[in-house]
C-alpha cells in the first residue's frame, strides 16, 4: 500500500465538502461552479442574482466507475483461470497456462510501487467503460455539477489509484463541480484511503464525517449525501463501538439535514436501500434486532417522512429506477445509477421479483409496475425548471447509455419530481 502522492488539493477539488451552496463561479474564476460556506452568501441572494425565468439547471450522475482488477473479468484469461478446477485435466491445463497472463494483465498493473516499473513493459486495464462514459457526458457539460454515487477508485488503500482518478477526470471537473458519496471500494475505514479521498476528492467537514449537504438555490433542491459503509458495515471493516458511534450520529443528521425547507430533496448513497438482487444482504437480515437492517428501515422512513423527491445511488452496476409509494398517495423514487465504467452486473429478473416484493417499514411498498432497469454503461441527466417558474414540479432525468466514440442513446425518462408512478411520470 503506497499513499496517494499528487497533488493536495487535486485539480478541480473543492477545498472541502460543508453545508454549502453550489454557486455560479464568479466572473474571473474558472469556469466549475463553487461551493460556497452557508454563512459565505444566502440562498436568497444567489437566487434574485442568477435565477432566469425560462432557465434550466442540469445535473449529471453516474457512479461505480472505478477502474482497476474488477474491469478485466470479462477477458479471457479471467474465464480460463477461475474455470480451471470446475472441469477436466484440459480445463485446469488451460487455466495454468493463463494465469501469468492474467496477473500480468489485471494484477500487477492495480499494484502501486511495483507497477511504477511493470508498467513500461505491461499496460494498465483499459476494458472497463470510464473513459467511454466521461467522453459520453462531455457534451452535455457545463452543468450545475456532476454527483457520483461512489466507487471512484477500486481500492481506495492504492495511491496509484487516487492518482489516476484526479487524471482521468480532470477535464471533467475543470468543466463542472464534482460531488461524491463515498462507496465502499474507497476503504474509508483506512487512513490511507481517508488521505487519498481528502486529497484527491474533498475535505470531510469533519475528520471521519464523510457526510454533508450542498443546496442547488436556482432550482430550490438540496442533495444529502451520506457515507453509506459504517451503515451497513457488511465486511465488519468498522470495530463496533466505532461504528455505532459514526451510524447513529449520521443518521440524526440527515433528519435535520433533509428538514431543511427545500422544494426538491435529494438523499445521495451509494449502497441503495432497495436491492435488484445483487446484494441483498447488505442492509442485514431483518432478523429480530438487526441494528443495520434497523437503520435502513430508518433511512426509508426519514425519506416518507421530508417528502424526498429521490434517493440515488450506485453500488449494483446498472440502472434502475423505481417508484416507493407512501401510505398518502404520495412517496419517492430509487435510481441506482452504476454503470459509470465497472464490469456491468446483468439483471436477475427472478432477483429483482423477490426484492420488489420485500415489506417495507412505515406504510410504504414497491410500484412493481414502474420498476424499470438496464445493464450497460450509462449517465444521467436531471433537468430543474429554474425557481420561481410557473408549472407544475419537474424534474426530468434523461437516462443515457454511452456508447464507443462519445455517442449516447436515450435509454430512459422520468419526471422525478411526479408524486405517484403514473404514466405522467414516464414520458
Amino acid at each position: 500500500m503506497v499513499a496517494y502522492r499528487g497533488p493536495d488539493p487535486a485539480p478541480g477539488s473543492p477545498t472541502t465538502y460543508q453545508a454549502s451552496v453550489i454557486a455560479p463561479a464568479d466572473s474571473g474564476a474558472p469556469r466549475p461552479r463553487q461551493l460556497l460556506a452557508a454563512g459565505e452568501g444566502s440562498a436568497a441572494g444567489i437566487t434574485e442574482r442568477h435565477d432566469a425565468r425560462g432557465d434550466t439547471v442540469t445535473v449529471l450522475l453516474y457512479g461505480d466507475n472505478r477502474p482497476g482488477l474488477r474491469v478485466e473479468y470479462h477477458s479471457g484469461e479471467f474465464r480460463a483461470v477461475t474455470r480451471m478446477f470446475s472441469g477436466g485435466l484440459d480445463r485446469f491445463g488451460r487455466g495454468l497456462l493463463n494465469l501469468p497472463l492474467l496477473l500480468v494483465k489485471c494484477v500487477v498493473p492495480t499494484l502501486d510501487g511495483p507497477r511504477d516499473l511493470v508498467t513500461f513493459f505491461t499496460r494498465r486495464p483499459t476494458a472497463g467503460g470510464e473513459r467511454r462514459v466521461l467522453r459520453a457526458m462531455a457534451p452535455f457539460l457545463p452543468a450545475a455539477a456532476v454527483i457520483s454515487t461512489g466507487d471512484v477508485v477500486t481500492d481506495g488503500r492504492r495511491g496509484r489509484m487516487w492518482e489516476d482518478f484526479v487524471a482521468h477526470h480532470r477535464a471533467l471537473r475543470e468543466e463542472a463541480l464534482y460531488l461524491a458519496a463515498p462507496g465502499n471500494h474507497e476503504r474509508l475505514y483506512s487512513g490511507l484511503s481517508r488521505l487519498g479521498w481528502s486529497a484527491a476528492v474533498a475535505r470531510p467537514p469533519r475528520p471521519e464525517r464523510f457526510w454533508y449537504a450542498a443546496d442547488l438555490p436556482e432550482a430550490d433542491a438540496r442533495f444529502v449525501f451520506l457515507d453509506s459503509s459504517p451503515l451497513t458495515d457488511k465486511h465488519d471493516e468498522y470495530p463496533d463501538s466505532l461504528e455505532t458511534a459514526l451510524a447513529d450520529e449520521q443518521l440524526a443528521w440527515a433528519d435535520r439535514a433533509l428538514s431543511r425547507p427545500a422544494r426538491y430533496r435529494f438523499l445521495v448513497l451509494h449502497h441503495p436501500l432497495i436491492s435488484t438482487g445483487h446484494y441483498p444482504g447488505d442492509w442485514g437480515s431483518g432478523a429480530p434486532g438487526d441494528r443495520v437492517r434497523a437503520r435502513r428501515d430508518r433511512l426509508l422512513e426519514l425519506c416518507a417522512r421530508h417528502r424526498v423527491t429521490a434517493v440515488l445511488a450506485g453500488h449494483e452496476h446498472l440502472y434502475h429506477r423505481v417508484f416507493v409509494a407512501d401510505s398518502s398517495a404520495g412517496g419517492f423514487w430509487q435510481v441506482i445509477s452504476g454503470g459509470g465504467g465497472a464490469p456491468p452486473y446483468p439483471i436477475d429478473r427472478r432477483a429483482l421479483a423477490r426484492e420488489m416484493s420485500r415489506p417495507l417499514p412505515a406504510g410504504l411498498r414497491v410500484v412493481k409496475e414502474s420498476a424499470r432497469g438496464r445493464s450497460t454503461f450509462h449517465f444521467c441527466r436531471l433537468t430543474f425548471r429554474a425557481r420561481g417558474e410557473a408549472g407544475r414540479d419537474l424534474v426530468m432525468m434523461d437516462v443515457y447509455g454511452a456508447l464507443p466514440g462519445g455517442r449516447v442513446r436515450l435509454l430512459d425518462r422520468v419526471n422525478l419530481a411526479a408524486t405517484s408512478a403514473s404514466r405522467d411520470a414516464i414520458r
